[in-house]
């Protein structure tokens, strides 16, 4: 057989490749996808969406109420779709595929359709994406919209000499692609240092980097006009995140001195983070020393994320970062640190396979490849420390998707036999059940109020209207019906009320 005719085009390659990696992108998805989590943050969002495009008041304004690259986003799924609580998966599964293609061609034009291609199946299969890529939180827009920014950016580096139409376009692009992940993660501000030292050493001139900074300051006042004019807050957006988020606690118990805020890497990461870092240090020092083209740029982006993301403090004396330490606020160098891990390991070990993507047999090969790796997945048994990130296929039944039908169940039966709704020592369960499988505008029904009574030393929390609370708690048995609403993972099950372990030991 001629070589022509056992290798394919590049357009041919790419787009198989592509799909390749669109299915593998899905199966991880939705096999390891995990339940809602309580939040508060994703219900927020959800329940925002809703009240947005639907009746009902907008809940008050808050550092996750205004987050507009999110929750617009998912109203539109809604309105597309509807407000099935299984719609509330489609917006981080529609992202991670986005974001596939987004790292591929990104890949592609840095360098080569091989090291991008291994790239994407790291960061799709890295096993803390399973839940970005399975909640609607920050962490899945800022990968979509970061990788928007940086593929726009490095199209426009790669063709800013032609000034020609295109070139332009990429550049606004890639200002309105980071204005979107700065309205999704006010961190995802920290690139943008490392965008304008970039575009002044690719061009040696202050222009482009002025013209950048200029028109993303121009976004900014437009939408701080909005909020002054709207809300009254001279501080505009920053106002209503300072009131609401940095004025929280959560950032007080990380370590209060200079060395602490290197310790918050040890300490508050978990070990294969350890390993990704070190492999990612490692890989940038060793193509910086061979004068890799495009390594100086993503070592200038992520060095600027980086370095305000461990400096950045919201106090002094004493030393208190600006944000609680933990892998979702750094997952958005996620898929450059895969393409620079990925990249030297093609320049210590050129295996051919790399650079024969183009071949029939080799693509072959590798979708066969691929497909049995995802059947033993789902055959084998996982180690407990993996089976927590998702749901094995001997359990199916308790799959998100399974579980979501159950639910759904669940609520109209408790509503049908006026069983209480009601969770036990803490509310998020209760909340997510209200907000998420209660209300359905669609059905007639509303979000309720939410009492709370204490009982032997216990909070529990109810849906006011629903059951006959609080007498159902007099039985001094415990033998009525309640539908419980667990945390660990978000859970409802229908038992009594003895049944429930944290009120078990008052009826013994």
């Amino acid at each position: 057989m001629s070589l022509e005719k056992s290798s394919f085009s590049d357009k041919q390659t790419d787009r198989l490749l592509l799909a390749v990696l669109i299915a593998f992108t899905l199966f991880v998805r939705l096999y390891f996808l995990q339940m809602i989590n309580v939040g508060p943050d994703e219900i927020d969002y959800w329940f925002s969406a809703k009240r947005l495009i639907g009746p009902g008041a907008y809940p008050d304004l808050m550092h996750r109420t205004i987050r507009w690259a999110i929750i617009l986003p998912t109203a539109f799924f809604q309105l597309l779709l509807g407000m099935h609580p299984l719609v509330y998966y489609v917006v981080p599964v529609f992202n991670s595929l986005v974001q596939t293609v987004l790292l591929f061609l990104l890949g592609k034009h840095l360098f080569g359709r091989g090291v991008s291609f291994y790239a994407v199946l790291l960061f799709t299969a890295w096993p803390y994406m399973w839940r970005t890529g399975s909640q609607i939180r920050p962490a899945v827009f800022s990968l979509t919209y970061v990788l928007a920014a940086l593929c726009l950016l490095f199209f426009y580096l790669e063709h800013a000499q032609d000034d020609s139409r295109r070139s332009r376009l990429c550049f606004v692009g890639s200002v309105l692609a980071l204005f979107l992940a700065y309205e999704s993660k006010i961190t995802n501000l920290y690139f943008l240092p490392g965008i304008l030292i970039v575009l002044l050493l690719r061009h040696r001139r202050m222009g482009p980097a002025i013209r950048y900074g200029l028109y993303l300051l121009g976004l900014y006042v437009i939408e701080h006009v909005a909020y002054f004019v709207a809300v009254g807050d001279p501080l505009g957006r920053l106002g209503i995140i300072a009131k609401n988020h940095l004025a929280s606690s959560y950032a007080d118990k990380l370590p209060k001195s200079f060395w602490g805020l290197f310790e918050r890497y040890t300490i508050y990461l978990e070990f294969p983070w350890h390993l990704l870092l070190i492999a990612f240090v490692a890989a940038s020092i060793y193509l910086l020393a061979k004068k890799k083209p495009w390594i100086r740029e993503l070592t200038v982006l992520h060095a600027s994320f980086f370095f305000f993301l461990t400096f950045m403090v919201k106090s002094i004396k004493p030393i208190v970062p600006v944000e609680a330490f933990l892998d979702r606020y750094f997952i958005a160098c996620l898929p450059t640190m895969s393409l620079v891990i990925v990249y030297a390991l093609h320049e210590l070990l050129p295996l051919s396979i790399v650079g024969e993507l183009n071949r029939r047999g080799v693509l072959i090969s590798l979708t066969a490849g691929l497909s049995v790796v995802m059947l033993l997945i789902t055959a084998l048994p996982m180690p407990k420390s993996i089976e927590r990130f998702y749901t094995p296929l001997q359990r199916i039944h308790d799959h998100p998707i399974a579980k979501t039908f159950e639910f759904q169940h669940l609520i109209a039966s408790a509503i049908e036999e006026n069983i209480p709704i009601l969770s036990v020592d803490t509310r998020k369960p209760l909340d997510t059940a209200n907000r998420v499988f209660f209300d359905d505008p669609k059905k007639g029904r509303w979000a309720r109020p939410i009492g709370k009574l204490e009982i032997e030393g216990h909070v529990v929390y109810y849906l006011d209207g629903i059951g006959n609370v609080p007498f159902a708690f007099d039985v001094q048995e415990g033998s009525t019906n309640v539908l419980w609403c667990d945390r660990f993972n978000f859970d409802m099950t229908m038992l009594k009320l003895r049944e429930i372990p944290n009120l078990g030991d008052i009826y013994e």
